[in-house]
């Protein structure tokens, strides 16, 4: 939620909330609009309460999926590196790991998910974001 206060009520679902379904479709949205949340100072603090709730707690199985997809989310796809953006033709396109570590909230989002991302997972970023490092 961009807002200040929905993202109480969100983050409070993926907390306490009792139902699965609802904490997978909340996960579903936050993938969809993973930058746009991920660099917002209020909304990033869902997006890393969403990588926590589908790592650790009562329904962290039933998340799996879930969090598989927002980790490859995150991570984009090798070919975001390779291919060109249609904005300009001579700049490859940045995954989005990368772009959410240049944002001063989106740094939180990244530093969560190396924090519950399982090893696999921490290499392929470790991998992006060396590969866009400056030279």
């Amino acid at each position: 939620s961009l807002d200040t206060y929905g993202n109480h009520v969100i983050r409070h679902l993926l907390d306490n909330g009792r139902q699965p379904e609802h904490k997978q479709r909340i996960l579903a949205v936050v993938r969809e609009n993973l930058l746009q949340l991920g660099r917002d100072r209020c909304a990033s603090n869902v997006v890393e309460k969403c990588i926590v709730a589908a790592s650790v707690g009562e329904h962290a199985p039933q998340l799996a999926e879930e969090k598989r997809l927002l980790m490859r989310a995150l991570l984009g796809n090798a070919a975001d590196e390779h291919h060109c953006d249609g904005a300009d033709p001579g700049r490859a396109r940045q995954p989005p790991c990368v772009a959410l570590m240049e944002d001063p909230f989106g740094r939180y989002v990244m530093l969560s998910a190396i924090k519950h991302g399982r090893p696999d997972d921490r290499l392929l970023l470790w991998r992006r974001l060396s590969h866009s490092s400056p030279a």
